[in-house]
């Protein structure tokens, strides 16, 4: 399988992603802007901003070439809230709605959710995920 940001990371992050995250076939809720077709509802942090990965370990850069994702609307909203107080402007950064798709094998390999029910997934060049997801509700 090839990955969406293979080529900008292979030198740089030859363990990404790591060896443990695996092919997933779930449901799963990501921020996203009003429109499903932004261009940045499915960018990686480390693309939309990539001074970002600047001073961090290899470990978090590898995490900021990830999409974000939560297994449940609820553990979503929850992660929103949080962040919304300790990122300025998070939803103009990060979004400002919900969505819901079903990711499957050939959209990349992810790690399991941690217990926040947040995981990262790194996805194929062959991922569409506009397609997949649809807006469920404003956050």
């Amino acid at each position: 399988m090839k990955y969406y940001y293979e080529e900008k990371i292979k030198d740089l992050l030859p363990q990404c992603p790591p060896p443990h995250y695996n092919k997933k076939d779930r449901i799963c809720y990501r921020w996203v802007f009003e429109s499903i077709e932004n261009d940045d509802n499915f960018k990686a942090q480390a693309d939309k901003n990539p001074s970002i990965i600047n001073s961090k370990d290899d470990k978090l850069k590898c995490d900021y070439y990830a999409l974000s994702f939560h297994d449940t609307l609820e553990n979503s909203k929850n992660a929103f809230e949080f962040l919304q107080n300790t990122v300025k402007n998070a939803k103009k950064r990060l979004g400002n709605h919900i969505a819901k798709g079903k990711i499957d094998n050939s959209d990349g390999v992810a790690e399991e959710p941690n217990n926040r029910g947040h995981f990262n997934l790194h996805p194929s060049q062959e991922s569409n995920f506009g397609e997949k997801f649809v807006i469920l509700e404003e956050l």
